[in-house]
């Protein structure tokens, strides 16, 4: 065989690993995209009632904090508010205004860092959750969040650690874990290839 040509089958080997790792990407995509989407919103999951309550709109809370600007909870809903909604830019910007009134709320600093995740601003994300984990190891959603950032930089190994580590804190009573174990097992080829 001539140098630098590729037999039929090492060629098809090739083609299928290229394939493979594609669709692995894009399931692996898919599901960090539901599962921050699905992180950041639950804190808005109405409760189980005789009458279930309405969830203020986006508009209705960014009213709200207009009128009371001071009021760090109506910022964080606010800000969750714009996460479910998709707008991660202006989440960012209220978790930001929220930190300012209040700079030792670990909540508030955990979910600028989901926010920086949603938005795909990994090394801001990275930055930030690495001094949460360094100030409170035990922090889960900073572990959450940590796995969904390495994912995105490609470290899958070190988001498969995470995302475990998530696992261990959380544990199986946990709403995500079962969300969070398929997403390790999707991630585990990709850290071989």
């Amino acid at each position: 065989m001539a140098k630098g040509k590729m037999s039929f089958m090492a060629r098809r080997k090739l083609q299928q690993k290229i394939v493979f790792g594609f669709l692995a990407v894009i399931l692996t995509l898919g599901l960090l995209g539901s599962s921050i989407t699905w992180t950041l919103d639950r804190n808005n999951v109405p409760e189980v009632t005789q009458e279930a309550p309405t969830t203020p709109t986006v508009e209705e809370l960014a009213a709200k904090s207009q009128a009371s600007p001071q009021d760090v909870g109506l910022l964080k809903s606010l800000a969750e508010a714009y996460v479910a909604d998709g707008q991660a830019d202006k989440a960012i910007e209220t978790y930001q205004k929220a930190i300012s009134l209040a700079p030792d709320r670990e909540d508030l600093k955990t979910g600028l860092a989901g926010s920086y995740v949603a938005a795909g601003q990994y090394d801001k994300a990275q930055n930030s959750l690495e001094e949460l984990i360094g100030s409170n190891p035990n922090n889960k959603e900073a572990h959450l969040y940590y796995g969904y950032t390495l994912s995105g930089k490609k470290d899958f190994a070190g988001a498969i650690a995470h995302f475990e580590k998530y696992v261990s804190l959380a544990g199986e009573n946990d709403p995500q874990t079962a969300r969070v174990k398929s997403l390790i097992e999707v991630l585990k080829p990709l850290v071989k290839q």
